[in-house]
């Protein structure tokens, strides 16, 4: 399967030895896909692959190789970045503002989906604001995080708009008092 879909090296006990001895350096390897059933003969190699080292988290290791694969070939990669303790930033980009909006849409809830599997509904939602932006205009537009977040309720949206009212606030008055 991993022959047919392209990828460059495959197997498993040839290719372990081929990386344990150099003859396949890390740098040659863009990312390392696996079956579970093959796991324990990456073992050790672990030391080499480190982060490309596969973990099911990531999505390189499953027993759906084609699944593998398209994450890896046609997927997107985002960075979150830390904001404070309780709030992070999340910035994708959807498509082109050229695209149907059907298919902008559409993207944008894969991302959610994304986003939230990894999260337990018992937690509560993982999202609670949402901008869309289209550069290189800085004009932010918010959506009802409620309509695209799966358990998202009003009563929530509502909670974390005045959560971020309070930390608006709470910048602007440690602002004054620096300015003092």
């Amino acid at each position: 399967m991993a022959k047919k879909l392209g990828a460059n090296f495959f197997g498993c006990e040839d290719l372990v030895k081929q990386i344990s001895t150099g003859m396949i350096s890390k740098e040659d390897i863009d990312v390392a896909l696996c079956t579970p059933d093959a796991l324990t003969d990456l073992i050790s190699i672990r030391s080499i692959l480190r982060d490309k080292f596969p973990v099911k988290g990531k999505g390189n290791l499953s027993s759906n190789i084609e699944e593998m694969w398209n994450l890896y070939t046609k997927g997107v990669t985002y960075i979150s970045t830390k904001e404070s303790e309780a709030v992070g930033k999340l910035q994708v980009p959807l498509g082109q503002l050229k695209m149907p909006v059907e298919q902008l849409k559409e993207n944008f809830l894969a991302y959610v989906d994304s986003i939230c599997e990894g999260r337990s509904k018992a937690l509560g939602p993982f999202i609670t604001k949402v901008f869309i932006v289209a550069p290189p205009s800085t004009e932010k537009f918010l959506l009802k995080v409620e309509d695209y977040v799966p358990g998202h309720t009003k009563a929530a949206a509502e909670q974390a708009a005045e959560e971020e009212s309070s930390d608006s606030d709470d910048e602007e008055t440690a602002a004054r008092k620096k300015r003092k």
